[in-house]
């Protein structure tokens, strides 16, 4: 086995704050418990340098992307604006294998730039389906026209690549895909934070939904939550997270059930989701995984979700699966005064431990 591992990162994967930089920054603390040196590359845009990286990397890099990527009509931005000669010069240095992160990182495989390496590609989603469904969502213009030829340029981009070198998928539903494109793929769980099943004991007495409030998606499963499901129904709900927009803000000050937690802090966060009866995690994106539920499965007590967020997961048994507004009110008034018993608690676990073991995924 090599000792030594280059890695390309798209963002700076500290702190590890929000979805996409979660399975970077956990696999480097669990290659360095395993002795394997990094040699971490990573892209930037709004992300300073962060010291907490060089703990666990043999040496960290730091790339600008190029805003000139945008006048391409033939490659994706995510991908050309990646696209530094200053990271070429750096990976022939030396032969080491090399895990791109993203197919946001593969502009010098898909240019042949490096040829005779061994190359692995660990795709955070299918990227051409997220941006079709950020353009579906999106209402500014220029902003759904960009999502819309970016979708279009992914999935013939997305179609060559994938053939080129094995592909590390963070979802069966992922793996699947790429098959279709005749990929060698794999699924291999994304590496995360908890590793024990936490649940605190008794009930609580409201609803939570997390995540990015400045993002499309989530903002549409807030108001999908508080004018279908909530709008009759007596139970708090909080919604907590970053950057939250002032139409979501109103929203919610209009349900006097509804409470909004403005950019918590991280032990703050922690603390709604476990004290949280029911987490909430409606989706409209069906690619990727979903990061919060397993936050909430490992922390939280119930947990709802549509099977959109969950499958392909291997977590689609543990959640209570509401698939429209109707079924998530009934589960909500079915979970809101049960406590989480001694089985769920041991089926979660058993489930969790096996899936997502963070050990034996690196290994």
């Amino acid at each position: 086995m090599d000792k030594n591992l280059h890695i390309l990162c798209p963002d700076v994967p500290w702190p590890a704050d929000y979805g996409g930089v979660i399975d970077p920054f956990y696999l480097l603390v669990q290659l360095k418990a395993v002795g394997i040196q990094v040699y971490l590359h990573c892209f930037t845009q709004n992300r300073a340098p962060q010291k907490e990286l060089e703990k666990y990397c043999k040496e960290v890099h730091y790339y600008r992307r190029d805003k000139t990527a945008l006048l391409s009509n033939t490659l994706p931005y995510i991908v050309k604006s990646r696209s530094s000669k200053k990271l070429l010069q750096e990976l022939g240095k030396n032969n080491y294998p090399i895990l791109m992160q993203g197919i946001h990182t593969t502009y010098f495989l898909y240019k042949k730039l490096l040829p005779n390496r061994k190359i692995l590609l660990r795709p955070f989603n299918v990227e051409s389906t997220y941006y079709q469904q950020l353009s579906a969502l999106e209402i500014n213009p220029f902003k759904k026209y960009f999502f819309k030829r970016e979708s279009r340029l992914l999935k013939s981009y997305e179609k060559e690549v994938s053939t080129m070198i094995p592909i590390l998928a963070l979802s069966q539903t992922d793996k699947q895909f790429f098959e279709e494109q005749n990929a060698r793929s794999y699924f291999i769980p994304v590496i995360i934070p908890w590793q024990e099943v936490s649940i605190l004991p008794g009930t609580g007495n409201y609803c939570l939904y997390h995540g990015n409030l400045s993002v499309n998606e989530n903002q549409k499963a807030v108001e999908w939550l508080l004018t279908k499901v909530f709008n009759d129904l007596e139970f708090p709900i909080f919604f907590a997270g970053k950057n939250p927009n002032p139409k979501t803000a109103k929203l919610i000050s209009k349900n006097k059930n509804a409470a909004l937690i403005a950019n918590p802090t991280e032990s703050k966060m922690q603390e709604l989701i476990k004290n949280a009866q029911i987490n909430l995690a409606p989706s409209f994106n069906h690619t990727g995984i979903k990061l919060k539920i397993l936050n909430a499965l490992f922390n939280g007590r119930h947990c709802i979700a549509n099977l959109q967020a969950v499958r392909g997961s291997g977590i689609e048994a543990l959640v209570s699966v509401a698939d429209d507004a109707e079924n998530m009110k009934k589960a909500i008034l079915e979970l809101m005064a049960l406590p989480v018993t001694e089985e769920q608690k041991g089926r979660r676990s058993a489930v969790l431990n096996d899936v997502y073991n963070n050990k034996k995924n690196t290994e």
